[in-house]
């Protein structure tokens, strides 16, 4: 009885990076942010790259800018497929990252491959002064970060990093798609393709309104998880 109530009571590792990820929000315009939702749109056009290669395509060239702002240029691939791959995918981003970094003693491991990442689409796919800049800046904090903080505080940090990640991309979905503050998106590219001309503002709406209720969902799932004490 004593050991399934100390079970019920163990921490899950992610108390503290949630209170930080939480209290994030509320100073969510500060510029000590900004790192962070580089590196989701960094993921986000990344990701949109990588599903242009997986069905037949090719990354030209990604590039970011200080507004928040990003784009990949790649030629072919099937297009349901690249423009879903946006959202979802810097979605799927900080939740692997996220699961992975629960496993103790992965943590600076995980830290130093994103940095990697980083260092990697930059000599491939970065072509842009301003850009190269701020890939090899974050790439190399990471990689510092991973090398010089301890496995506790590195924890700590790549969970953090993650969740921002995460709810960014949820708002990110509300900001562009739902509140439409974008006119041009992702979904509605899709939506030229699928629904007649009177249509496709609707047809929008509904695509940003589908990828909404798949982010939620995918985020209840990965934070029950993680906050399971008794995870295994």
């Amino acid at each position: 009885m004593e050991d399934n109530e100390e079970k019920q009571l163990s921490l899950t590792g992610l108390e503290i990076p949630l209170i930080l990820a939480i209290g994030a929000l509320f100073f969510w315009n500060s510029p000590f942010l900004l790192p962070i939702k580089l590196l989701t749109v960094f993921f986000h056009e990344l990701s949109h790259g990588l599903a242009a290669i997986l069905t037949g395509g090719q990354i030209v060239k990604i590039e970011l800018n200080l507004n928040q702002g990003g784009v990949c240029y790649f030629r072919g691939g099937w297009l349901l497929v690249t423009a879903s791959a946006g959202y979802l995918g810097s979605l799927l981003w900080g939740s692997g990252i996220l699961l992975l970094s629960l496993k103790k003693g992965l943590s600076r491991y995980i830290t130093g491959a994103v940095g990697l990442i980083f260092i990697i689409v930059t000599a491939l796919w970065i072509r842009t002064l301003g850009t190269i800049g701020i890939t090899l800046l974050i790439g190399g904090s990471l990689l510092f970060i991973a090398f010089k903080l301890k496995e506790e505080y590195c924890s700590i940090f790549i969970k953090f990093l993650s969740l921002i990640s995460c709810f960014y991309v949820v708002f990110d979905i509300k900001d562009d798609l739902l509140d439409r503050t974008v006119p041009i998106s992702d979904a509605s590219q899709i939506a030229k393709c699928i629904f007649p001309g009177f249509m496709q503002s609707a047809g929008s709406y509904l695509i940003g309104l589908l990828w909404f209720a798949i982010a939620v969902f995918v985020l209840w799932k990965v934070f029950n998880f993680a906050l399971n004490p008794n995870r295994k």
